[in-house]
């Protein structure tokens, strides 16, 4: 259903399409690393593996193949989530705990966070499968000590552990969400002992995960700059390639305590606090709004009825509130709480079960707080393409000297889906941009490129957007180097590059100059 859902509403590119997608996958089959350097900015140092199977299947097969396989992997999750459900919620009917758990995961995909990258390259939901997977094996394991069958515990903590591990390495992001689960298997369920061990397993087994899917590349990382997470992290790394700082994007980031409390109000209010896309999505608001007073209620009630959460149903809430936690406090990016968005529904169906109400005025309260969440959603999809043709496809103009030839990249527009389509023989060096700016004269990697521009005897081209023409010239002056086709007295040195997904960059002649200023 989710595969012909993306291929019904259409081709998502975008940004991180433009940028790191489609060439991270590219670089490692055609061992490219160190060859090119910093092409798509901080995203040329990301492991690639996740975005491998759409570059197979797009590079290779028409568009609508890579299109039915994202929304496959969308509906994967769904469909875990679906399993999560059905394994917390206290129904006895499993037929009606069936429909109910499947209808909260249907509904979790139709929030604004999750419903626009259905069909979207971005990773977010894919690589969010093996941290549901995690959470269904504890869930299932903490329900089985809670009756007295603690037998393989180690192992299905440690399988918890590798699932998640593998997430993590394949989108560094979802570690907020491994972190979000053991701690939760620190407080909820059995003494202190069996949580500390518990949480230790799932640690190893995170450790494991983490070393099979993203070990190689961590590896590559350490001995290419002594950072095995290049470029963040590097204040405590230090890598020579770059300055001492953490590379993390902290512009959306909530400035004061007041802020942090409020944020989700803000959000909801207003996208662009969390992002540049404009959406409007209440779910997290109201996971964040419930879920305190669930438990005050389940605090008053206990003076009565005398009944206690679930262990299943503690253990999920302490994993919302330490993993949104871990989010606020590293990302404060909407698309990296899509996760949590989508697990909402769930969450306030445990929530409101926790309510000394009957069972009808529950579940009318419940699908009455959903129909208001999904009529607030507003979503923005009229950015997607048709399914026609390759899902990438670039026209280059014809290059007198590819073997001879290097191509300079300048400005901040993402621009390296291009280079599959160019001669293998081309290296690919960004002079300018957020990583290493033109004026770099210090950092390891402005120093390397630097050294390759000048040691360089063949032709030189310069690729950027057109709109960003003056930062272009400005960059080639700080190598010295001078652009042409700036002017009109200089036309005919510049040529289009053309694609079906973006705007036609330019391509122009680069001579040696006057060195720049100092």
């Amino acid at each position: 259903m989710f595969a012909a859902l993306a291929l019904a509403i259409g081709k998502k590119t975008g940004w991180d399409l433009y940028n790191y997608h489609w060439y991270n996958p590219y670089a490692l089959l055609n061992d490219r690393f160190g060859f090119d350097v910093a092409v798509a900015h901080h995203a040329t140092y990301y492991n690639p593996l996740a975005d491998l199977p759409l570059y197979w299947l797009g590079m290779y097969g028409p568009a609508w193949l890579g299109g039915g396989f994202l929304g496959l992997m969308a509906g994967a999750t769904v469909a875990a989530i679906g399993v999560l459900g059905y394994q917390t919620l206290s129904i006895d009917d499993a037929k009606q705990r069936t429909l109910f758990a499947a209808s909260l995961a249907l509904t979790g995909a139709l929030g604004a966070g999750a419903f626009q990258e259905i069909g979207d390259p971005a990773n977010d939901i894919p690589s969010a499968l093996g941290i549901f997977a995690a959470l269904i094996i504890c869930v299932r394991q903490l329900q089985r000590a809670a009756n007295g069958h603690e037998s393989r515990e180690a192992v299905a903590l440690v399988v918890a552990g590798s699932a998640a591990g593998i997430a993590v390495a394949l989108k560094l992001t979802i570690a907020v969400y491994a972190v979000g689960i053991g701690g939760a298997l620190l407080f909820a369920g059995g003494s202190f002992v069996q949580r500390v061990k518990r949480a230790g397993l799932f640690a190893a087994g995170g450790a494991m995960g983490l070393s099979l899917a993203g070990g190689f590349w961590m590896l590559k990382m350490w001995q290419y700059s002594g950072n095995p997470f290049f470029p963040y992290f590097n204040e405590f790394f230090h890598s020579h390639l770059l300055v001492a700082t953490s590379y993390r994007d902290r512009n959306f980031s909530p400035h004061t305590l007041r802020d942090a409390v409020l944020f989700p109000l803000y959000f909801t209010l207003e996208s662009r606090n969390v992002s540049e896309s404009i959406f409007r999505d209440a779910h997290v608001l109201i996971v964040y709004l419930l879920l305190p007073v669930t438990l005050l209620v389940r605090w008053a009630a206990r003076r009565i009825d005398h009944a206690q959460l679930s262990v299943a149903t503690r253990f999920i809430f302490i994993f919302t509130a330490i993993s949104y936690v871990a989010w606020l406090a590293l990302f404060d990016i909407y698309r990296y709480l899509i996760p949590l968005e989508m697990v909402a529904p769930l969450l306030i169906a445990l929530a409101l079960a926790a309510w000394p109400l009957r069972p009808s005025i529950r579940l009318f309260a419940t699908a009455a707080i959903l129909c208001v969440a999904q009529l607030v959603v507003r979503v923005d999809l009229s950015d997607r393409q048709s399914w026609q043709g390759p899902y990438v496809e670039v026209s280059i103009p014809q290059l007198a000297e590819p073997d001879r030839t290097m191509i300079v990249m300048t400005g901040h527009a993402p621009m390296a889906y291009v280079i599959p389509f160019f001669p293998k023989e081309i290296p690919f060096v960004r002079i300018d941009s957020w990583l290493v700016q033109g004026s770099d004269r210090t950092t390891g990697l402005a120093l390397e490129m630097r050294r390759r521009v000048r040691e360089h005897s063949g032709p030189m081209l310069a690729l950027f957007e057109k709109k960003e023409l003056e930062q272009a010239t400005l960059a080639a002056e700080n190598y010295g180097l001078r652009l042409l086709g700036g002017s009109r007295q200089e036309q005919g040195h510049c040529d289009a590059v053309r694609s079906n997904i973006n705007e036609a960059l330019m391509l122009c002649d680069v001579v040696r100059g006057p060195p720049a200023s100092e």
